[in-house]
């Protein structure tokens, strides 16, 4: 979250993944992957309802303009730029690791805005959630089975977030761009001593400190201060207290979900995706929940069926 000290006009929000695609997950009941995916079936009417609101809120000017438009070159005189970049932002959904590499630099404070995290809000029913990322195994390694327990090893458990945290505390061998600069991900593991050493080395707190802020070499100071603690603490703190519901991205999740994506959700050929068939071109996203479901609904079978004659040929049965 931004909040703009520029005078000149502003423009409520911006994001840099598509968000209508978790609106069922914060909105709905128990339901815990895009497009309402419940672990078994999807639910697009919730999805609609999402994609309904958000063009209604776009298309009312509650949304920045989008690159290479003609509403950002007469918003800001430059048609390339990037809406984040403009100083006159509400509210950004991005990358956790942005705040550090990009929105808590000089470059980015200088342009008069003050940024806070907050999570995503949730109905009654619906989940407070974080979005969580993957790893990958290259399947040209000679230790597969190695890699699996390394990179498990690094994610989940508590001594390899411990030597990940060493490392981006290092600023002596990475003085010129320190790792925290670059790509700082929140831990996995539910280790209450990693959280609070993560926390405190690399953003404000409110709580009494038992880890002092880690030093930036860049700057020549400490990356947090006294003060940035006691304007900002109480919102970090609160962040990090619900972030820790964490729902995967849909290609990380649903089997055949990212071939759904591209046969029937996005621009095919002249045809455009259907989030902007709602926002550019006013349909209804309700019209199109039924067959979007059924659709990716065979998408995910074709994968189980295929994944099943994948492992049989090797001599292993699954059982769904």
């Amino acid at each position: 979250m931004g909040k703009g000290k520029s005078k000149a006009k502003r423009a409520a929000a911006h994001q840099f993944h598509s968000l209508v695609t978790y609106y069922p997950i914060s909105n709905g009941n128990n339901l815990i992957g895009e497009f309402g995916w419940d672990g078994k079936a999807y639910h697009m009417d919730q999805w609609a309802a999402g994609v309904n609101q958000w063009a209604e809120l776009v298309n009312g000017k509650y949304h920045a303009p989008y690159g290479d438009t003609d509403e950002m070159e007469a918003w800001t005189g430059d048609r390339t730029m990037w809406a984040a970049y403009t100083g006159k932002l509400g509210f950004q959904i991005d990358a956790w690791w942005t705040y550090l590499n990009l929105f808590d630099t000089p470059d980015y404070r200088n342009r008069g805005m003050e940024w806070v995290p907050y999570t995503t809000p949730a109905s009654a029913t619906g989940y407070t959630f974080g979005v969580l990322d993957f790893g990958g195994i290259s399947s040209a390694t000679a230790h597969p089975r190695e890699a699996y327990e390394l990179l498990k090893w690094m994610g989940w458990g508590a001594e390899g977030w411990q030597a990940k945290l060493d490392a981006y505390q290092d600023v002596e061998t990475y003085a010129d761009l320190p790792l925290y600069r670059q790509a700082i991900p929140c831990p996995i593991t539910m280790d209450e001593a990693i959280w609070t050493e993560f926390q405190q080395s690399f953003y404000p707190t409110a709580q009494t400190r038992t880890y002092q802020s880690v030093f930036d070499p860049v700057n020549g100071e400490d990356l947090v201060t006294a003060d940035e603690d006691t304007k900002y603490g109480k919102y970090f703190d609160d962040f990090f207290a619900n972030c820790k519901n964490p729902i995967p991205f849909g290609d990380c999740q649903i089997p055949g979900f990212a071939n759904f994506l591209d046969t029937s959700y996005r621009a095919v050929g002249d045809t455009l995706g259907v989030e902007d068939q709602v926002r550019i071109e006013g349909k209804n996203a309700n019209d199109f929940a039924a067959e979007l479901e059924q659709k990716a609904a065979d998408a995910n079978q074709a994968a189980l069926a295929a994944a099943k004659e994948a492992y049989e040929m090797i001599g292993i049965t699954l059982n769904y």
